[in-house]
C-alpha cells in the first residue's frame, strides 16, 4: 500500500489547524446544549441524518462501514463461558416486569399486584438513585462486556472483538478527561485503525457523560463538541438517563461539518439499539471516503459466518 502523498498530508495539517481553531472557541463555551443555530456562531455546519432500513445513520461521506445485522442473534452469549450477568445496567423497571417476578416466588396467599406494586416502587427508587453519569457508564459497560463475552458459534473460545476490523487500542485516554460544576465527562475508548497510511486517521471514540441528554434531545452538547474537534473520528456518545448516539465529523475546504444520528434510548431492553452500537465497534474504515449509498465492504463467509478478508 502506498503512503499518504505530500498533498494529502497538506489537507490533513489544514484540517487540523481549522479544528484546534474552532475547539478553542469550545474550551471558553459555557452552554451545556448547542443547537445547529447556536453552532454556526463556532464556525459548524450540524444537522441530523436520518436512519436507514437497518437502523444505520445515512452519513454523507461514510468513512465506516459497521459489521452485518444479526450479529448478536447469531453468535449467542456461551453461559458456561462467563459468570458474569451480561445486563450489566438497569433497564427502566416496569410493573409487568415487577409481576414476573414476584408470580416466581411469591406465596399463594399474598396478593399478586399488591406485592408487584410494592416491587416496582422499589426498583424505580433504586433506578432514580443513579446519576446521569452512572447511567451513561452503565451502557458503555454493558457494550463493554457484549464484546468481549465468550459465544457460541465459532471458535471455542470466540468474542466478537474476534470479528472485526483490525484496530487498536490507544493506551492513554483521549482526550483527557474534563470535570467541572457544570460538565463532567471523560473518553472511555479510543481505537484506530492499524493502517498508518490512511490519508484519514480513521478512528473510533467513545465518550460518557453526566449530561440528562433527554432535556434537548434535539441537540448537541458541549462535551461532544469538545471531544470531536479534537480529531476526526466517529464518536459514540453515551450520556444520562440511558441515551446515546453517534456522531462524525466531516472537514473539507476549511468547513466543519458534524452529521449526528437521533437519540436512541437504552431505557427498555427490547428496543436499546446495543448491536447497533456493537456493530460500529466492530466497524471497517472504508477509504477517504464513500457514499451512504454504496454497497457494504462486509463479505461473510457463507459457511463460517466469519469476515473474509
Amino acid at each position: 500500500m502506498h503512503a499518504p502523498s505530500v498533498e494529502m498530508n497538506l489537507k490533513a495539517r489544514d484540517r487540523a489547524k481549522v479544528l484546534l481553531a474552532t475547539l478553542r472557541q469550545f474550551e471558553d463555551c459555557q452552554s451545556i446544549f448547542l443547537s445547529p443555530t447556536d453552532l454556526q456562531a463556532f464556525g459548524v455546519e450540524a444537522y441530523q441524518v436520518d436512519i436507514a432500513d437497518d437502523g444505520v445513520p445515512q452519513f454523507e461521506p461514510r468513512f465506516f462501514d459497521p459489521y452485518p445485522m444479526g450479529v448478536l442473534q447469531k453468535y449467542p452469549i456461551n453461559a458456561a463461558g462467563n459468570n458474569y450477568d451480561v445486563r450489566r445496567f438497569p433497564y427502566m423497571p416496569t410493573l409487568q416486569d415487577a409481576l414476573a417476578t414476584v408470580q416466581e416466588s411469591l406465596p399463594v396467599s399474598e396478593d399478586p399486584l399488591k406485592a408487584a406494586q410494592k416491587l416496582f416502587e422499589k426498583r424505580l427508587k433504586e433506578y432514580h438513585f443513579w446519576d446521569d453519569h452512572s447511567h451513561a457508564d452503565f451502557i458503555d459497560n454493558h457494550i463493554a462486556y457484549e464484546l468481549s463475552a465468550v459465544r457460541d458459534g465459532g471458535s471455542p473460545f470466540l468474542s466478537l472483538l474476534d470479528l472485526g476490523g483490525s484496530w487498536e487500542t490507544i493506551p492513554e485516554e483521549f482526550p483527557a478527561m474534563f470535570e467541572t460544576n457544570q460538565l463532567r465527562w471523560k473518553s472511555e475508548l479510543f481505537v484506530q485503525d492499524h493502517d498508518k497510511t490512511s490519508p484519514l486517521p480513521h478512528a473510533i471514540c467513545t465518550t460518557i457523560a453526566g449530561v440528562d441528554a433527554t432535556l434537548a434531545d434535539q441537540n448537541l452538547t458541549l462535551h461532544e463538541m469538545r471531544a470531536i474537534m479534537r480529531m476526526i473520528f466517529l464518536l459514540l456518545s453515551f450520556m444520562g438517563k440511558q441515551h446515546g448516539r453517534i456522531i462524525q465529523i466531516v472537514v473539507k475546504e476549511g468547513r466543519i461539518v458534524v452529521q449526528y444520528s437521533k437519540l436512541w434510548s437504552f431505557e427498555v431492553e427490547d428496543t436499546a439499539p446495543v448491536e447497533l452500537f456493537i456493530r460500529y465497534m466492530l466497524s471497517r474504515p472504508v477509504g477517504l471516503e464513500r457514499p451512504s449509498s454504496a454497497g457494504s465492504r462486509w463479505r461473510i463467509d457463507p459457511v463460517t459466518g466469519m469476515p473474509l478478508a
